[in-house]
């Protein structure tokens, strides 16, 4: 990690330009990556399928309910908390906005599941979020965060007290 600095008092924090952190090389990331997100795809799809054998009964149905609201509004959520902090990068209030992020987010994708009666267009709008989240909002607004906070005046660095 390094810092930016400009007249003592720090800018930014970010990363190494190219380095995806602490000598990782990119396949590694990308690898680690893959198999934690492929794990999470197994669980999701075999958690849906085991439900669906034993949807006679209305217990095991209202547990089917709830796998998509949790399996899809988590990462949901976890969108919602990464837009809250670069939202929240240029008032520098990031200790508030990240969680708040995620709990907006995550009380969006509960009213969502208890508003849309039909499994079909539920899966179809938690698919529809969580595409928009990543794609568009968490990219445009990494960017626009980022250039919104190496614009606002720098805070000063915090003084030690002996």
């Amino acid at each position: 990690m390094t810092r930016d600095t400009l007249d003592g008092r720090l800018t930014v924090g970010r990363a190494a330009p190219g380095s995806p952190g602490r000598g990782r090389s990119h396949r590694r990331t990308a690898g680690w990556f893959a198999l934690g997100l492929a794990g999470c795809c197994v669980t999701l799809t075999g958690l849906q399928l085991w439900l669906r054998r034993r949807e006679e009964n209305p217990l095991w149905r209202r547990l089917a309910r709830a796998v998509p609201v949790v399996g899809h509004g988590l990462p949901i959520a976890m969108a919602g908390s990464g837009i809250g902090f670069f939202l929240s990068l240029p008032t520098a209030q990031t200790l508030f906005w990240t969680p708040a992020g995620f709990l907006i987010a995550a009380a969006l994708a509960i009213a969502a599941g208890r508003a849309v009666r039909e499994d079909g267009a539920l899966a179809r709008l938690y698919r529809i979020a969580l595409g928009t989240a990543f794609v568009m909002w968490l990219g445009a607004v990494s960017v626009v965060g980022w250039l919104l906070a190496a614009r606002a005046p720098a805070s000063p660095a915090p003084s030690r007290s002996p």
